[in-house]
């Protein structure tokens, strides 16, 4: 039931960050380009993820096998010209 409770914690911080950075975003766009802005939410990410992710398992970065093309895809268009569209 412990990690019930962590992982609802975990999904209702992520649901509220999610829930912020469009508003954030529209003002950030004033005075910054959409490119770079989406480059500064990339960056953002990697460095709030990365340390989870090598603490789990370093060895699971380097694993994606067949998924890369959907990775790519979802990178592409989710991060890279969602944030030009806004």
């Amino acid at each position: 039931m412990r990690s019930l409770h962590g992982s609802t914690v975990r999904c209702l911080v992520a649901a509220l960050l999610f829930g912020l950075s469009t508003p954030l975003s529209k003002a950030l766009l004033g005075s910054i380009g959409p490119f770079t802005l989406a480059g500064l939410l990339y960056l953002g990410a990697a460095l709030g993820v990365l340390p989870l992710a090598l603490r789990e398992s370093p060895q699971a970065l380097w694993r994606v096998g067949r998924q890369r093309l959907m990775l790519a895809g979802a990178v592409l268009f989710g991060g890279g010209l969602g944030p030009v569209f806004l």
